[in-house]
């Protein structure tokens, strides 16, 4: 049984590691759909395996060691989407002042036609 808890946790993070490396190289520029739902299929179905462990099972080292590497691509996912949100923060304040600035040239535009 913790062989099969293994494999299942192997293969969760096979799927989570394409994820983040691909979230690394590229960031959210051109994400795609298909690698939102990938990650979001991989976090549930790695929640549903760890939920399912029981406490022998945790002690295996083979089963520990697949629970210390999904925690290490949370961590990673963590850190990218933390970077990602402030990058996209600072874009919806700059799309923002760009629109201001866009509505007062039209004021100013339409204060000088009269």
């Amino acid at each position: 049984m913790p062989d099969d808890v293994a494999h299942s946790l192997r293969l969760i993070n096979r799927a989570l590691s394409e994820v983040v490396d691909r979230l690394q190289q590229e960031g959210l520029n051109p994400l795609q759909h298909k690698y939102l739902s990938s990650l979001r299929a991989s976090l549930a179905q790695g929640g549903a395996c760890i939920r399912k462990i029981g406490v022998k099972q945790r002690a295996e080292p083979k089963v520990q060691a697949e629970l210390s590497q999904y925690r290490n691509h949370l961590r990673d996912l963590m850190e990218i989407l933390s970077v990602s949100q402030g990058r996209l923060l600072a874009e919806k304040a700059r799309l923002h002042a760009a629109g201001e600035r866009q509505r007062a040239l039209q004021a100013w535009a339409q204060a000088q036609e009269r």
